[in-house]
């Protein structure tokens, strides 16, 4: 139930819903500014490309998981986390395996946004 209500949202309530919960963690948020990844997450000095454009599909392929694995490369990013409420293609979950990539998604992203919400920044999903 609340993955669907993750996938009903508008970019500007996803994003700040996902914002929240990494601001929560203690990282720094940044808007994105290149290809491949939508924010620049920094904590403890160490750069983190997120990627969640691709949050509504019912499967992500490898393609944008390449991309952002592209991204961390050319920015010297230490690692990248591609996020969705559907699920990943076997070819991209195989990419994790030699980029420095984590795949969020189900379970583990409603767990994720929660903690916007614990922080009472999750006003949009009930």
């Amino acid at each position: 139930e609340r993955l669907d209500a993750l996938r009903a949202m508008s970019w500007e309530n996803f994003s700040a819903t996902i914002t929240a919960a990494y601001r929560a963690q203690g990282y720094e948020v940044a808007p994105g500014d290149g290809p491949g990844y939508d924010f620049k997450l920094t904590k403890g000095g160490r750069l983190t490309l997120l990627q969640c454009r691709r949050w509504k599909v019912n499967q992500v392929g490898a393609g944008p998981v390449r991309e952002l694995a592209d991204a961390i490369d050319r920015n010297e990013a230490y690692n990248g986390v591609c996020l969705s409420a559907g699920e990943f293609s076997a070819p991209a979950h195989k990419l994790t395996v030699s980029e420095p990539v984590t795949l969020v998604y189900g379970a583990e992203l409603v767990k994720l946004a929660a903690r916007a919400r614990r922080k009472k920044l999750w006003r949009f999903v009930r």
